[in-house]
Parts: C-alpha cells; structure tokens; sequence
C-alpha cells in the first residue's frame, strides 16, 4: 500500500488570505441576515463557533507571519506592533459599533449594518495581503513533516520555564480577566441604565487606555517577562476597583487604567513568545 497523502499545507499569506476572506463572508451573511430581521439565536451561535474555528487558524499564522516581514533588527518592535494593532482593535472595535449602532433607530437592525461594514472592511485586509511582494518575505525554514510535530512544541516548554511562566499567566489572564468587555454591555444597561451611545463611549475610553499600553509595550527595547507578571496583577486589581465605582464617570476613569494594563500584558506576552522561541517553533 502506498503512504497516505500528506496535508496541504499552505504559506501564511495564503492562509491569511483564506482565513480573512472566510471571516469577511461570515461577517456579509450575519450582516443580511439581521437587516432582514431572519436572524436568530441559533445562527448566531453557529456564526460564532464558526468565527472561533477561523481564529484557531488565522490567529497563530498572522502572528508569526510579522516576523517574515522584517529583518532579526526590527524583530522585537514589529511583534510588538502587529499585537498592539491586533488587540488595540478588539478594543476599538466594539467602541465604534456601538456609536454606530446608536445611530440608527433600531439597535437590531442597526447592528445589522455595522455587521456589513465590517464585511467590507475585509477587502481592504485582503487585497494588502495580495499586495505584498513575496520576494521581500524572510521565512523560516520549512520544517518537513513528520509524525509527532505537535508533540515536539509541549517537549519544548518543558525546558522553558520562563515561557511556561508567560503562558500560564496570560491563561489566567485570558480566561477570567479579558471578558471585561463582554461585560461591558451589561454594566452599562444595568448598572448605568444608558444605551448603545454611552456604551460606545465606555469603549472608547478603554480604547484609549488600550492605546497608551500598546504604544508603551511596542517602544521598549526588551520584551521581558516581569512586565508580564507585574502588567497582569495590576489589571486585576484595577479590573476588581473598576467594578466598585460608584458612577459613570469613575467607571470610565478605571476603564482608561484597565485598559493600558491590558494591552501592556497582550503585547508583552505576545512578543516574549514569538522572540523567544526557535523559529521552527512559531505558530502558523
């Protein structure tokens, strides 16, 4: 019997290529669907998980795909950057919807056309990708294939404390602390008892706060680790302050706070990881 046939496996451009283009249909189809008023909960579920599937594979391609776009000199500042702009928009992000939803006089329907404009969005994201000169990339070496691969990066962490270290803090930091902006919604209809508007500008704030911690994780020379460990205690405590304030205002100061020690803790980790690892390592 002849081997198996091995997976295609495909270049991180054209995987990003894919990955953006299916993200942008999703998001023309949940689009038509809520204008129209069809939509329901069961199909925003499947968008969802669907979403959350493309992520999977978009999220570790794009990632290290910056560091084939520079040069070993400009390697710590372009990880940086690339985070910072990924994370500074899931912040961004919903501060415009939200505007933009309180524009219209149906949230429904209003969220319906943000969901299109985003859409659209994706031609923008994928025709730079195609724009790229390929000659000018600096990939790695491709690693042939062989069985046991997926085992070799968890043999790795085992001789890396140092990033086992990073990873278990952003697991913690991940999965109880950066639902604050899901949250979000719900603290500003049911403890501020505002609208769409005031959540827009709720996000706008923390975008702000957001853009300060990229900008200061990106001009550091070194990502190091302590800043990783220090950033994530210090959203904590800021995240647990900000759900005690008593108003509108206070809670939008705290958002301001929470927001700069956020994006310092995403960007820090992220480039601890993509600096520190051997090339053959990197996701994608």
């Amino acid at each position: 019997m002849g081997a198996a046939p091995s997976p295609i496996r495909y270049r991180k451009r054209v995987m990003l290529m894919i990955t953006q283009s299916t993200m942008g249909v999703l998001a023309a189809i949940l689009g038509v669907l809520t204008v129209s008023g069809a939509v329901t909960v069961w199909q925003i579920y499947l968008f969802a998980l669907a979403l959350g599937a493309v992520t999977a594979l978009d999220t570790p391609a794009r990632q290290s795909f910056v560091v084939e776009m520079v040069g070993p000199d400009q390697l710590q500042n372009a990880v940086s950057l690339n985070s910072a702009n990924f994370n500074l928009g899931r912040v961004v992000g919903p501060a415009v919807a939200g505007v933009m939803i309180g524009l219209f006089s149906s949230q429904i329907v209003g969220s319906g056309w943000v969901f299109l404009i985003n859409a659209i969005s994706y031609v923008a994201v994928v025709g730079s990708l195609a724009a790229i000169r390929v000659r000018d990339l600096l990939p790695a070496k491709r690693v042939e294939r062989r069985p046991g691969q997926q085992l070799e990066g968890f043999r790795y962490l085992r001789t890396r404390p140092d990033l086992l270290a990073v990873l278990g803090t952003v697991l913690v930091f991940g999965t109880f602390g950066l639902n604050f902006p899901v949250l979000l919604p719900l603290f500003t209809t049911r403890v501020f008892h505002s609208g769409a508007s005031a959540y827009g500008l709720l996000s706008a704030v923390m975008a702000v706060g957001s853009l300060a911690g990229a900008l200061l994780a990106a001009r550091r020379g070194t990502a190091r680790i302590r800043m990783v460990l220090g950033g994530a205690i210090a959203f904590g405590l800021l995240e647990a302050a900000s759900a005690s304030m008593p108003d509108f205002a206070a809670f939008g100061l705290m958002l301001l706070l929470t927001g700069t020690a956020a994006l310092t803790v995403a960007t820090t980790a992220n480039a601890v990881m993509q600096t520190s690892v051997t090339p053959q390592l990197r996701g994608g």
